[in-house]
């Protein structure tokens, strides 16, 4: 676990929420490029166009100058841009509602001052992504698998969490309560949620770019929000809206 700093400190970083705070302050919470997650008090942000101007949009990677502490929020001198931004155009309602989904897992999930770095670039590279090509089913349940492994909740998808087997019978299901895959249909307790789905479709999750089997992504992506939500103890607004708009 890092040490919180203790003097000024300036580097990249992606806006994951924000809120008001009275009529011209804001609460930043920022995913900064040495994997920290902070939230940071932007004093006058709404008026300051000098030291923000105008640019703390969410999801916008930019340069901070800030002043961390050990407790309490950390203070927000001014942002530069860095001309990274999120992609704009027909999808942006989708990958809006993706990364407030994915936003709000790393806020709930990453406990404070710990350092994951690959969540920053995870989060770049995305951004990179889309701005040649759309943001596809089996991308976003590619990209939760890698949030959900970096975070340590990895779905356990080569054997089955009953019998332990690699020769799965089929149809296998995705317990989307332990985030696993089973060829055994043994009820381990009476609140199991699963879904069925092809062997050949959650496979290829870990070894080709898309789920060969149309139809089966938007299921996973379903069972992997219901997985994400048994962790974290609680229903996902953002996940509800997500599955509304792909």
């Amino acid at each position: 676990m890092a040490q919180a700093r203790t003097h000024d400190s300036q580097q990249s970083g992606i806006i994951l929420q924000k809120k008001s705070y009275g009529d011209d302050d804001e609460i930043l919470t920022v995913l900064f490029q040495d994997g920290l997650v902070a939230r940071l008090f932007a004093p006058k942000s709404k008026k300051s166009k000098k030291r923000f101007g105008n640019v703390l949009d969410l999801f916008t990677e930019l340069e901070f100058f800030y002043v961390p502490k050990d407790d309490g929020l950390w203070r927000l001198h001014q942002v530069q841009s860095t001309e990274r931004s999120l992609k704009k155009g027909q999808d942006q309602l989708e990958i809006y509602g993706f990364y407030h989904f994915l936003s709000e897992l790393i806020t709930d999930l990453v406990a404070d001052f710990d350092q994951h770095t690959e969540l920053f670039f995870l989060w770049r590279d995305l951004n990179a992504l889309l701005l040649q090509n759309s943001l596809s089913l089996a991308l976003m349940n590619q990209t939760l698998i890698k949030v959900l492994t970096f975070l340590g909740y990895q779905p356990q998808l080569d054997q089955c969490l009953v019998c332990g087997g690699r020769e799965h019978q089929k149809p296998v299901l995705f317990d989307s309560i332990r985030g696993g895959v089973r060829c055994c249909f043994r009820l381990v307790s009476q609140s199991d949620s699963y879904d069925v789905l092809p062997w050949q479709a959650l496979m290829s999750l870990e070894s080709a770019p898309a789920i060969e089997q149309a139809g089966w992504e938007k299921v996973f992506l379903k069972q992997l929000i219901r997985f994400t939500e048994s962790i974290r103890q609680k229903q996902s607004l953002s996940g509800q809206f997500l599955m509304t708009v792909v």
